[in-house]
């Protein structure tokens, strides 16, 4: 598998970057349909149960996760939408334990035959960047691998 490169570039900020062996439009099109992303989003341990993706400007998104803790939810609204090289979103948590809103900036960028997904999330302090690090980075992670699978076939 590609290795995922994470990096904190300001105090409220963690940068996430992986090459995935697949077409721009494709992994941009697994970050938006909500048939694609209930698949990739997903681990054994803690199950996708819903997935609500209005991929458009101004659209909004869900997902639910049912696990060992009980459920979590992430939601948002997409406030830029350039298809298929960048997505600008909000992301909130339930239970909160980001102390608020996070801003992701993702950019698609063509890399060979292939795709540099490069993620920024703005943490709302550096002490919610701090405790969201690890978790998000072995979260995302696990979900990079999945994309991965689900993208090859």
């Amino acid at each position: 598998m590609n290795k995922l490169i994470v990096t904190t570039p300001t105090d409220t900020t963690i940068k996430f970057e992986r090459r995935l062996n697949a077409p721009r439009e494709t992994v941009f099109e697994a970050f938006t349909n909500a048939d694609m992303m209930k698949q990739w989003f997903a681990d054994p341990e803690n199950p996708v149960t819903t997935v609500e993706s209005d991929a458009r400007e101004g659209g909004q998104y869900k997902l639910v996760w049912n696990g060992p803790d009980g459920e979590m939810t992430m939601s948002g609204v997409y406030t830029t939408f350039e298809r298929p090289t960048f997505i600008q979103s909000t992301e909130k948590w339930e239970p909160d334990w980001t102390g608020g809103d996070v801003l992701n900036d993702i950019r698609f960028e063509v890399e060979g035959a292939g795709t540099l997904l490069i993620l920024v999330s703005t943490y709302p302090s550096n002490a919610a960047r701090d405790g969201a690090k690890d978790g998000a980075a072995e979260g995302f992670g696990t979900c990079l691998d999945a994309l991965e699978a689900l993208i090859a076939n």
